[in-house]
């Protein structure tokens, strides 16, 4: 895959210096295991490269810090199908998104030297974390990442509109499956491979599935290749 991240990673440099403007957004879509966060991370690793190693110019920002919080998971009527589901567009602070992706939008169109912040996903607390990512006022391409900000449904599809360009990593389903399975067995969430794959198949498999019935056209889409390390 080192190529393919390298050659996206060149095409959204040149887009972002061909637009004109001072700050390029950028959306990766994809289902769990696509390896939508191995590209991000991968794409904005070369192009702060292709930049001399300048840390701040290219960021990337998960949807992650999206979750609803458990102390919000924990007052919905059905709790228990609110943590087996977490994950599913339900469980996301949709208005909350959709809102910093405007302000990320109004940042990007401006001039302004503040600094703008983001949250991320704590794994271990499982729980979003507030204001812990930093977007420097020199970044010039802002990557988000995240299942379903190509998703066609009532608020969510608001969302693409605000990016300048919207990418959509293609992954085998079956594929993918066994990526998400075998990430939960190595998490410790799940004991072994068959419990991996059941809490997929009730799960994540679900949203895969919603996704891809309801995706909205992307810019460019990437065809994921199987590699044993690939997250996302």
């Amino acid at each position: 895959m080192d190529e393919i991240y390298t050659q996206v990673a060149k095409s959204i440099h040149g887009l972002s210096l061909a637009q004109g403007r001072k700050r390029f957004l950028v959306a990766i879509a994809g289902i769990p295991g696509s390896g939508k966060t191995t590209l991000a991370k991968s794409v904005v690793e070369r192009v702060n490269e292709m930049n001399g190693s300048v840390y701040h110019y290219a960021m990337c920002i998960p949807m992650d810090g999206f979750h609803l919080p458990r102390a919000v998971l924990d007052r919905l009527p059905d709790r228990k199908q609110a943590y087996a589901r977490r994950g599913a567009p339900w469980t996301f602070d949709v208005a909350g998104f959709t809102e910093y992706v405007r302000s990320l939008r109004t940042w990007a169109d401006g001039n302004s030297a503040e600094i703008l912040y983001a949250p991320s996903f704590d794994h271990k607390q499982k729980d979003p974390v507030a204001n812990s990512i930093a977007l420097a006022p020199e970044t010039s391409i802002v990557i988000v990442e995240g299942n379903y900000l190509l998703f066609d449904e009532p608020r969510w599809r608001d969302v693409a509109p605000l990016f300048d360009y919207r990418l959509f990593v293609d992954a085998d389903l079956e594929a993918a499956r066994e990526r998400v399975a075998k990430r939960h067995v190595q998490a410790g969430i799940e004991p072994n491979i068959e419990s991996g794959f059941r809490r997929v198949d009730e799960n994540d498999y679900l949203n895969a599935q919603a996704i891809y019935e309801k995706r909205l056209k992307a810019d460019l889409v990437i065809c994921s290749i199987d590699e044993s390390m690939i997250s996302g």
